[in-house]
């Protein structure tokens, strides 16, 4: 399989449906042809080493996507996903290299403080000999109740292989997994 042959939305379903994440969530899908690893390979023997990026929310979910992967590659299955794609012509697939890049923590809200209410005095009568009545005040207003500020979502700019990405409070994690073929 060559880079011109490659499809990136099929390999985009594929790796969805292996990593069990939305295809919208694959992205920076890009295909590169690198010259065999392998010394037993034919001079025309190439490798397609395709990059890609897995949008997911936290470091524990991108753990997550590692592992699915590499055992998807150590059980076959990745490639039967990309057979079922329309993926065909690759020889083998190697073990994945993953870099997760993380784009800096959100800030959080300072939580609002909580309301309070101050009870009124008790109302007393005091009989003075002339018999008039004092009355005390019956209620004290509250403080105002505060908002809490609102969050505001950062956009960082994450560094990955000398690319710049915009996130916006996600972790790119970055897999590169290298898919062989022969050249015809």
């Amino acid at each position: 399989m060559t880079k011109d042959q490659f499809d990136a939305d099929k390999f985009a379903t594929a790796m969805a449906n292996t990593l069990e994440v939305n295809t919208d969530d694959i992205k920076d899908v890009k295909p590169e042809e690198v010259a065999s690893s392998s010394k037993r390979r034919s001079l025309t023997a190439i490798d397609l080493k395709v990059s890609f990026k897995v949008a997911v929310k936290d470091t524990m979910e991108a753990t997550e996507a590692s592992e699915k992967l590499t055992e998807a590659v150590e059980n076959g299955s990745l490639g039967t996903e990309l057979e079922e794609a329309g993926i065909t012509g690759f020889s083998s697939i190697k073990a994945p290299m993953v870099a997760v890049d993380q784009a800096p923590a959100e800030a959080t809200p300072t939580p609002a403080p909580t309301p309070t209410t101050t009870k009124a005095p008790t109302t007393t009568t005091t009989k003075a000999p002339t018999t008039t009545t004092t009355k005390a005040p019956t209620t004290t207003k509250a403080p105002a109740t505060t908002k809490a500020p609102a969050v505001k979502a950062t956009t960082a700019a994450v560094k990955t292989s000398g690319a710049q990405q915009s996130v916006g409070g996600l972790v790119a994690v970055s897999f590169a997994a290298a898919i062989t073929a022969a050249m015809h």
